[in-house]
């Protein structure tokens, strides 16, 4: 009973309702934080390696084939480096020389410019540049960490803005090598046609207009020596019209002029004449006691001559015309008034054609009707010409000339046999006659911009009335507006400032877009300053091929010095 009763009693002591605390809740009371001034531990540099432009590694030992245009050097990231100790005390550059050891006497040092560090985020970088194209040689890098040169002097140390020394104090060295290739021909251009081929194993390249200079381009960074390009050096023979080079009557070519191009890797070749149907061989000197090489030494193509042959298909040409020639008389004298096998006075009558070395059809080079002597009047119209054939026409195949007779002395020809001075123009090729003058067509309508579209004004080109047409018209800016759908504040429309498109551009007329070659162009992600590597060959090239997206686009192109 008793204990039935404590249990029901304790029972109802559970289910009874908690009491509601009394106490109140604390209020969130104001705090005040003190902002503190941030802090850097200064620490010495160490130094994490180098890298060449747009990033591209340079471990150490590492072998160039070419003088890099920069080289940055990268301490850790927490790094500021001053710029007030990079400089050519703390940066030093050793070659080892002829013997391969440094610090011995046919060391050389290397001068280097253009000292800085990179701007913001990116202080841990310094860089600096070649004054020099470097030799084939061992290259020793010291960055001055210790305070004292080579030679014991006490000088500052490289270190960041809070003072602290490279290293902890030590010099840090990096090795490197520049091993340059030889000077080789990898591309010939003459001054009219395409480029040469200059691979042995393919054939020769035909030309059919007789080139006047040649460029040699050897391989890129190369220097080449102005003293050891001469006529010696490289020469020219042509074959003798069999297209070879083995029986002992090749004909050496005059050069009138070779030197060093507009950039050290280029050779200029110029002819002293004109150059005639033929197969042609350019040799370059490499095996010689004095060869072609660059201003270091190396010689071309690795001691061996390179040559090179091309061909020139250039068809019949006139390479002179003689009007009225002198003589030579059979006693040595000069006449002009008579030819040794023609009657006195005849010479006044004739023009003497002198033609290469193409042997011409007989029937063809003696018709009268293909040699068209034009009396000018001296004026640019045609309307006033008066055109002359000659009475006959002697071939020689021999001197590969045609001797032209007219009717009478040629300063007789159009004022009634009488001496009279005037313009001539001989025409010889073929038998067109004179053109009609020319008639004036001013369109009064849009003459058309496809064959489709073209205003038949004009009538059919091939009639002879319609062979010479002065058309007077321009071509004037025509707006041509776009109806796009909606509107640039729409929902949903791209609000792109840099890409501010909606109308399709302001202005109207030809677009013009300038475009340059500065030599320094920014920075990569890693904040590396970005040189500029472009040859003067490349800019070149560039212009060209703007100049034909020009004339394909409708764009003018304009380079600038930095716009663009």
């Amino acid at each position: 009973m008793l204990i039935s009763t404590w249990l029901r009693s304790f029972r109802n002591r559970l289910q009874q309702r908690p009491r509601r605390s009394t106490r109140r809740t604390p209020q969130p009371t104001a705090r005040a934080l003190e902002r503190l001034e941030q802090k850097t531990l200064l620490t010495s540099p160490l130094f994490q390696g180098a890298a060449l432009p747009a990033g591209t590694a340079f471990p150490e030992n590492t072998v160039l084939q070419t003088t890099p245009a920069q080289v940055t050097l990268t301490f850790d990231a927490t790094q500021v480096m001053d710029a007030n100790t990079v400089n050519a005390t703390t940066l030093v550059v050793d070659a080892a020389g002829g013997d391969g050891q440094f610090d011995t006497a046919d060391d050389l040092s290397i001068s280097l410019t253009a000292f800085g560090v990179n701007p913001l985020p990116n202080e841990n970088l310094i860089f600096f540049q070649f004054e020099q194209a470097l030799l084939t040689d061992q290259y020793r890098l010291t960055i001055e960490g210790d305070g004292l040169d080579a030679g014991g002097a006490s000088v500052t140390p490289m270190s960041n803005v809070g003072g602290e020394a490279i290293n902890n104090g030590a010099d840090q060295t990096f090795f490197f090598s520049v091993d340059l290739p030889d000077p080789t021909l990898i591309a010939v251009l003459p001054n009219e046609g395409t480029f040469i081929n200059v691979d042995p194993l393919l054939p020769a390249t035909i030309l059919n207009l007789p080139p006047n200079e040649l460029t040699l381009q050897l391989n890129p960074g190369q220097i080449i020596d102005p003293q050891t390009v001469s006529t010696d050096t490289i020469s020219v023979q042509r074959a003798g019209h069999d297209g070879r080079f083995v029986d002992g009557n090749e004909v050496p070519v005059t050069i009138g002029y070779v030197g060093v191009g507009d950039t050290p890797e280029e050779i200029i070749v110029r002819f002293a004449e004109n150059l005639v149907d033929d197969t042609y061989r350019i040799t370059l000197d490499g095996d010689s006691g004095s060869p072609l090489a660059n201003t270091f030494g190396e010689v071309f193509n690795g001691g061996n001559d390179f040559s090179f042959d091309l061909t020139l298909n250039l068809g019949a040409r006139v390479v002179a015309v003689d009007p009225q020639p002198v003589t030579r008389m059979p006693d040595g004298s000069l006449s002009q008034t008579q030819l040794p096998d023609s009657s006195p006075f005849e010479a006044r009558k004739k023009i003497v054609v002198y033609f290469n070395e193409d042997v011409l059809d007989p029937i063809k080079a003696t018709n009268t009707n293909f040699y068209q002597l034009i009396f000018t009047n001296d004026t640019v119209s045609n309307v006033d010409d008066v055109h002359h054939s000659p009475t006959g026409v002697v071939y020689d195949s021999v001197a590969n000339t045609a001797t032209l007779t007219f009717l009478a002395d040629i300063d007789k020809l159009d004022n009634g046999l009488l001496p009279s001075a005037g313009t001539y123009r001989l025409r010889i090729g073929n038998d067109e006659v004179k053109p009609l003058a020319p008639t004036i067509f001013t369109p009064g309508t849009e003459p058309g911009s496809s064959f489709d579209t073209a205003d038949a004004t004009l009538g059919i080109i091939s009639v002879p009335a319609n062979n010479s047409q002065l058309i007077t018209s321009s071509i004037d800016t025509q707006p041509f507006p776009f109806d796009f759908p909606g509107a640039g504040d729409e929902p949903g429309h791209r609000e792109i400032e840099v890409e501010n498109h909606l109308g399709g551009g302001a202005g109207s007329g030809t677009s013009k877009i300038n475009y340059n070659f500065r030599l320094d162009y920014g920075s990569d992600p890693q904040g590396n300053a970005l040189t500029n590597l472009i040859t003067a060959n490349q800019r070149q090239r560039a212009r060209e091929i703007f100049e034909l997206y020009s004339n394909l686009l409708g764009i003018d192109f304009v380079e600038t010095d930095s716009s663009g």
